[in-house]
């Protein structure tokens, strides 16, 4: 693929049509527009090009263009900047910037990272479609983010390729069974642990917001947000693409880290209250 050449050893019978998505060609995609940033020189902040404008550069067609949005889902936010994008949603634009380029062979790594349930099941139907039209390697360390077009599996151990499985040999294989018995003892254990911790928390709030409202200048992210963790519970935060957990979360970070007041508008905690408008 070009980005690294080994050390020792050859690589034979690659195409030349092969494309790659992973937070490494997303960290590259996002060095390039920090770098034509021209807020310095505009009146107002550049989030960088639209969504559009980054699948469209690579040269295709009309009718691709809206293909490639069409199937990852990129219809409403097609003149969306790229730095105002989700972790999801940046995620499916980086798809849709490959399909464009008609690749041989499609390596995706942990594509299901930062999808949503409803996106990471219309990923899985993708990929069963373009396994018709292309090879397929996805690079992932979770059984249920096999997509169902996978035929083959590899396992790496301390950097080695140690086995070459068929699918069905794999769900036959003992270190599959061992791994699954763990899996359950381990959620076991974990369960036990949450629970003792949460008996001997304290009555404070760990993170308070009251009537937080977060606002980009394209719109309102959250407002009139109320929420309370307290001392030992465990949360997780759910909800489609774009919707703002990402922003929750980092909110929240800095609720936890920071003891001075902030540019939002929130109650946190034992008092740190600041306002929450264009953060």
């Amino acid at each position: 693929m070009g980005d690294i050449e080994p050390e020792s050893g050859e690589i034979s019978g690659l195409t030349d049509s092969i494309e790659c998505v992973s937070l490494y060609e997303q960290q590259k995609l996002l060095e390039r527009e920090l770098a034509n940033d021209e807020t310095d020189f505009q009146d107002s902040i550049d989030y960088g090009s639209s969504v559009e404008q980054l699948i469209s550069e690579l040269g295709c067609s009309d009718t691709e263009l809206e293909q490639a949005i069409h199937k990852t889902d990129l219809t409403a936010l097609r003149d969306r900047p790229f730095r105002q994008l989700s972790t999801g949603e940046t995620r499916r634009l980086m798809l849709a910037r490959a399909l464009v380029k008609k690749p041989k062979l499609l390596v995706l790594d942990e594509p299901y990272s930062g999808l949503d349930i409803a996106h990471r099941a219309s990923l899985t139907k993708l990929l069963d479609e373009l396994s018709s039209r292309m090879q397929l390697i996805v690079m992932t360390s979770r059984e249920d983010e096999f997509p169902s077009a996978i035929s083959h599996l590899a396992l790496f151990d301390n950097a080695q390729l140690s086995q070459t499985l068929s699918m069905q040999e794999w769900h036959d294989h003992p270190l599959r069974q061992q791994a699954l018995s763990l899996s359950e003892s381990k959620s076991s254990d974990w369960l036990s642990l949450m629970e003792g911790e949460h008996e001997q928390a304290s009555q404070e709030p760990l993170i308070q917001l009251t009537n937080a409202k977060v606002e980009y200048l394209d719109g309102v992210i959250f407002k009139d947000f109320n929420w309370q963790m307290e001392q030992g519970q465990h949360w997780q935060i759910r909800g489609p693409n774009g919707c703002g957990k990402s922003t929750l979360l980092g909110l929240s970070s800095v609720t936890i880290l920071s003891a001075m007041p902030m540019t939002f508008k929130s109650s946190v905690s034992s008092a740190v209250v600041a306002s929450l408008s264009g953060m």
